[in-house]
C-alpha cells in the first residue's frame, strides 16, 4: 500500500465515510473554525445575565416580600433562550452536515484515496475529488480523523481512523511535515489508527441504472415560483425562534407595570415578526435575482435513477442528488412534479415531461421502495 513515503505517499488507499464520521468533522469544524466556537462565550453572557436578574429578583423580595411578574418572565426567558442556544446550535450543524452528506454524492462516499508531494486524490468510481496541497489547502487532524479542504471551495477529503493503518499515517504524515510543505495544518489531537489492514475494496466505478432523463429550461416565472416557496419554507422554520426573540427583546424593554409591560411584550412581539417577514421577502427578492441570472439559458438535465433525482447543470459543476432514502415527499402538483428532502427541494415542470405516467410510476415505485 504504501511505497517511498517521502516521494510517493500513498498509492489507492480504499477509504470511506458514514454519515455519522461526516457529522463529526463538521462539529469539530464548527467548534474550532466555524460557529460553535462562540457558543461558550455566549452562554457565559447569558449565565452572568441571569445572575444579574437572579440577583434583583432576590434584592425585590428583600424589600417588598414580593419577586415582580417581570422579573421571573426575564428570568425564565433568558434561560430558555440559554438553553435552546445549547441545543440548537449544534442540531443546526448536524442538520446542514446531514444535507451535504446525503447530497454531496449520489453513490456513497467509498473511494480510493492516491496521496503525492504535490495533490491528495479521491477517486470516487465515477468522479474525482483532487485537492493540491498548496498554501490554500488545510489538513486537520484529530483523534478520530485526517482531513483535507481547500480554503474557500467546497473540496474536502476525510479519512475516518477506522480506514486507516498506522503505516499509511505515517506516510501521510511525512508529506503533510515536511520543510517543503506549504499547508496549513491544524493538529487538534494524533490520531490513532485503527485499521490493521486496508478496509475492503469495493466496485464503486458502475454509473447507477437510469429510469428516466428530461432537459428543462425554466422560465422566469417557474423560477420565482420554487425560490419564493423554498423561501417561506425557510421562513417557517424559524418562526419559533423569531417568537422567542421577540419575547425577550419586550421583556427588555418593558416597564415595571405589568399591563403596559404585557402590552409592550405582545408589541415588540408583532413588530419582530413582522420585521422578520419584511426582511424574508427583501432577501427572497434578491435570491430570485440572482437565481434568474444564473440560470437563465441555462440546461438543466433532471434523471432519475435507481438511487435518486439528479439534477446536473449545463454550466457545469458537480450535480445535485435527491436520494430516494432521504427524500421526505414526493408530490404531483398541477404543473410539476415535486420532490422535498433534506433542505432539497427540486420541480420538474410538466411540460418537459414526455411521459408524465411513466414518470408518476417509476417515482411511486422507488419512493416505496425507499
Amino acid at each position: 500500500m504504501v511505497t517511498d513515503e517521502q516521494t510517493t505517499g500513498l498509492k489507492k488507499l480504499p477509504v470511506d465515510l458514514t454519515k455519522e464520521e461526516f457529522i463529526n468533522y463538521h462539529l469539530t469544524i464548527g467548534k474550532r473554525f466555524g460557529s460553535l466556537k462562540m457558543q461558550n462565550p455566549t452562554l457565559v453572557i447569558f449565565g452572568i445575565y441571569l445572575v444579574m436578574i437572579g440577583g434583583f429578583a432576590v434584592s425585590d423580595f428583600v424589600k417588598t416580600g414580593v419577586i415582580p411578574v417581570m422579573t421571573m418572565v426575564m428570568f425564565a426567558i433568558t434561560a430558555l433562550c440559554g438553553v435552546l442556544m445549547f441545543f440548537l446550535m449544534p442540531m443546526r450543524t448536524k442538520r446542514m452536515a446531514e444535507m451535504l452528506y446525503e447530497s454531496g454524492n449520489e453513490k456513497d462516499y467509498y473511494g480510493e484515496l492516491t496521496l503525492d508531494n504535490t495533490m491528495i486524490v479521491k477517486d470516487l468510481g465515477t468522479d474525482f475529488v483532487r485537492i493540491p496541497l498548496n498554501d490554500r489547502t488545510m489538513y486537520l487532524e484529530t483523534a478520530d480523523f485526517m482531513a483535507f479542504s481547500t480554503v474557500g471551495e467546497p473540496r474536502t477529503i476525510i479519512l475516518p481512523a477506522r480506514c486507516v493503518t498506522e503505516e499509511a499515517a505515517k506516510a501521510i504524515r511525512a508529506i503533510m511535515f515536511a520543510p517543503d510543505c506549504r499547508v496549513s495544518r491544524r493538529v487538534l489531537k494524533r490520531m490513532t489508527a485503527k485499521a490493521d489492514a486496508p478496509i475492503e475494496r469495493r466496485d464503486n466505478h458502475a454509473e447507477p441504472e437510469i429510469f428516466a432523463v428530461t432537459r428543462v429550461i425554466y422560465e422566469e416565472d417557474e423560477i420565482k415560483k420554487q425560490i419564493s416557496d423554498m423561501n417561506w419554507r425557510k421562513f417557517g422554520t424559524s418562526v419559533p425562534l423569531v417568537l422567542v426573540l421577540g419575547v425577550m427583546l419586550g421583556s427588555m424593554l418593558a416597564p415595571e407595570d405589568e399591563m403596559r409591560a404585557l402590552m409592550t411584550i405582545g408589541m415588540t412581539v408583532i413588530g419582530v415578526f413582522l420585521g422578520s417577514v419584511v426582511i424574508s421577502l427583501i432577501g427572497g427578492k434578491f435570491r430570485i435575482k440572482r437565481s434568474i441570472d444564473i440560470t437563465r439559458n441555462t440546461m438543466m438535465s433532471i434523471t432519475l435513477t435507481e438511487r435518486g433525482v439528479r439534477v446536473r447543470s449545463s454550466a457545469g459543476g458537480r450535480p445535485t442528488v435527491l436520494r430516494w432514502a432521504c427524500m421526505k415527499t414526493a408530490v404531483e402538483r398541477p404543473s410539476c412534479l415535486e420532490f422535498t428532502g433534506m433542505g432539497q427541494f427540486i420541480r420538474v415542470p410538466k411540460r418537459c415531461i414526455d411521459d408524465v405516467e411513466e414518470w408518476k410510476q417509476i417515482v411511486d415505485r422507488c419512493f416505496d421502495q425507499k
